[in-house]
């Protein structure tokens, strides 16, 4: 609907309430973000203020629950 109608969109926010694996593509870019969200009685390694942030490497992948 966003294309459709012309609409620049630069960025946008989301609040994740449910735990999981997601995972964003830029159409414009091909680039991909993946986000994890823990449960709140967990943590991430490397995390600052509860945000922890990496490059997708294997190593970092799994940590999040992701495997080939």
């Amino acid at each position: 609907m966003i294309v459709q109608q012309g609409i620049p969109v630069e960025t946008f926010s989301f609040i994740f309430k449910d735990q999981g694996i997601y995972v964003f593509e830029s159409a414009a870019s091909g680039t991909v973000t993946i986000i994890g969200v823990v449960d709140k009685s967990q943590t991430c390694s490397n995390s600052v203020n509860g945000i922890g942030a990496a490059m997708a490497t294997d190593k970092s992948l799994s940590q999040i629950g992701i495997a080939s």
